[in-house]
């Protein structure tokens, strides 16, 4: 999952780089898939305890990643940005099947920045529970 420049995705499969911790205390990555002009960086939310869902936003699109799946879910681009309203309006999701290593990297990566329940990061003015991120 290294900062590669990929111009297009490989027979269809999507493909993730450059998946970091944030300034929030979360995880970050790029994801370029089928019908994509360009890789979206998207930004995990935090993860609270009795969190089921893992939401994903990037600056056009919002989606659900689903470990347990191997795949994500997501709206239609939108130069405005999508919300969670159109998470639950946009249906069918647009759903990326994704190489089970591939995930197992992100989801490493989303379980390395979890804390300890009820453990608030603070980071500036901005305190993240992401509490749940270690069980993910």
């Amino acid at each position: 999952m290294s900062q590669t420049r990929v111009d297009s995705p490989p027979a269809g499969v999507p493909v993730i780089t450059n998946v970091r911790k944030n300034r929030v205390g979360t995880t970050s990555f790029d994801l370029f898939g089928p019908g994509m002009r360009k890789a979206d960086d998207f930004v995990v939310y935090p993860i609270q305890v009795g969190t089921t869902r893992i939401l994903i936003q990037s600056s056009t699109r919002m989606g659900i990643l689903d470990p347990a799946n191997n795949a994500i879910c997501l709206t239609k681009p939108r130069s405005s940005g999508s919300n969670s309203l159109h998470l639950q309006m946009d249906q069918p999701l647009r759903r990326y099947e994704i190489e089970p290593q591939e995930m197992e990297k992100l989801v490493s990566t989303i379980r390395s920045t979890g804390a300890p329940a009820g453990t608030i990061t603070a980071c500036g003015i901005l305190s993240v529970d992401n509490s749940q991120a270690a069980d993910v």
